[in-house]
């Protein structure tokens, strides 16, 4: 009887113990391709993959995030379905531990895992404005940040509806509005772009933009403040003011006009040393394109309804009859 155990037992660790061990590896492996760990990662975690930088690279930040249990089982995954330069280049989100064939197959489709935040920006809005939406609707992000490397781009930084990604950080969405800009006057402006400079066009635009709605409105106004340059007549504008008050039109006080301030444009003749906003095609076109007139001023009610005059007489008459007061 002692020996036919002591036989067995040599059977046993012969065959049955090598196959358990294949059994348990194949196993293990089949948790890493396929399954993972399904361990929550708190707090999940959002990963760029760079453009240009290596998968190896990106697989090994997996593993030390606890994404994935192996670098390189990432890695001979994403080279069997398909290769590395198929790989997507973006930020994506992990909330728990996954299998490497899974986090493969997400990697070559671009599968991010997070929907992308809309934003839109109105026309006419100033980078101060677009930084407190950003704020807003992007966690931890540093508006200061951007004020900084937005210093010297105001009126470059298109008005539009935009998808960002919730870590996109302020050179990517700068980057993302700047480059907006340049294809909108490649596309609209194309015969005007290759001749001209756009800093005094986009500078009159921005004001425009904030002082009338509608085109018909902006091309006749923006031909009113051309009047006023070629006479040398101050351009009087309250929006201008309202970019360095925060006030508009209706909240400016007689100390606001009589500032010293460069964009005080009742006391300074010219155009403001920058755009006030980032006006829209429309009224970029406008002052391209004004509507030639006699009008040297307007003014413009809670409704806004635009009414015009000649005539200071006459616009005193308007300010009387529409805002009711002279």
């Amino acid at each position: 009887m002692h020996e036919e155990q002591t036989f067995t037992e040599k059977i046993l660790k012969k065959f049955l113990l090598p196959f358990l061990i294949v059994l348990i590896s194949v196993f293990a492996l089949f948790q890493h391709i396929f399954v993972g760990r399904g361990i929550e990662i708190n707090p999940p975690k959002i990963i760029a993959f760079e453009k240009g930088s290596s998968i190896q690279s990106f697989a090994k930040k997996l593993k030390e995030e606890k994404v994935i249990s192996s670098g390189s089982l990432l890695v001979s995954m994403i080279v069997l379905l398909g290769n590395e330069k198929k790989v997507q280049a973006g930020s994506y989100f992990f909330h728990k531990s996954d299998g490497a064939l899974f986090v493969a197959k997400r990697l070559l489709a671009g599968d991010f895992g997070i929907a992308p935040i809309k934003i839109t920006f109105p026309e006419g809005f100033n980078r101060f404005q677009m930084a407190d939406r950003l704020a807003e609707l992007l966690p931890n992000f540093e508006v200061n940040q951007f004020l900084e490397r937005t210093e010297n781009l105001e009126g470059t930084l298109f008005p539009e509806t935009y998808f960002f990604m919730l870590d996109d950080n302020p050179n990517a969405v700068i980057e993302k509005l700047t480059k907006t800009f340049e294809e909108k006057i490649e596309e609209h402006f194309k015969e005007e772009s290759k001749e001209k400079t756009w800093e005094d066009t986009l500078i009159l635009a921005s004001i425009v933009e904030k002082e009338v709605r509608g085109e018909t409105d902006k091309k006749i106004v923006a031909g009113i403040f051309q009047n006023r340059l070629k006479i040398g007549m101050a351009l009087q504008a309250d929006s201008t003011l309202a970019y360095v008050t925060g006030r508009d039109s209706y909240a400016l006080t007689k100390e606001d006009l009589k500032s010293e301030n460069l964009y005080n444009t009742y006391k300074y003749k010219g155009l403001p040393p920058t755009p006030i906003g980032n006006p829209g095609i429309e009224a970029i076109e406008a002052v391209l394109n004004s509507t030639p007139n006699d009008y040297l001023y307007f003014l413009t009610d809670k409704s806004g309804d635009v009414y015009y005059a000649k005539t200071f007489e006459e616009h005193k008459r308007n300010k009387a009859n529409y805002l009711h007061a002279i």
